[in-house]
């Protein structure tokens, strides 16, 4: 059975923030937390989204999805909404890796995006291999897009 339309979302680094309005909204200890999180040598990303994971009630009204946000909304539009969202982040193996990982932003973003646009809810799936090894991301994305039934996807 097709599920019409299908989003697949590979999660990046820049796709979970805190909008502007965040620094007048926050108490200031989480903000400076958050601040030295992502502004670490390499940002420690994984920390960062956790963080925000654990704070998310008093983080969700100051989170943008300032990609895959205007994307659903552009789907929605053209009115081709996604019966299925799928977000694809990172979880590497490879220790000097683990800060730059996106899972983490995958999860806060899977439950944000139906809150905030009433879309449906996201499937988390992950990547365990280096995202910079083509060949290691075709073969995770064949497996993600193997189970895939719709009439169009996205990527």
């Amino acid at each position: 059975m097709s599920e019409s339309i299908c989003l697949i979302a590979n999660v990046g680094q820049r796709d979970l923030a805190l909008g502007k309005d965040a620094e007048g909204a926050l108490e200031p200890g989480l903000l400076s937390e958050l601040a030295s999180l992502r502004s670490a040598k390499p940002p420690d990303l994984r920390s960062w989204a956790g963080r925000i994971a654990e704070a998310y009630d008093a983080l969700k009204a100051c989170l943008d999805a300032p990609i895959i946000a205007p994307a659903l909304r552009s789907l929605v539009q053209e009115g081709q909404p996604p019966a299925r969202i799928v977000l694809v982040g990172t979880k590497q193996p490879d220790n000097a890796f683990v800060p730059g990982d996106t899972f983490k932003c995958a999860e806060v973003l899977a439950r944000l995006l139906p809150e905030r646009l009433g879309c449906a809810t996201p499937e988390v799936r992950l990547v365990r291999d280096n995202p910079g090894d083509l060949n290691a991301m075709l073969g995770a994305y064949k497996d993600i897009v193997g189970d895939i039934d719709a009439e169009a996807a996205y990527v």
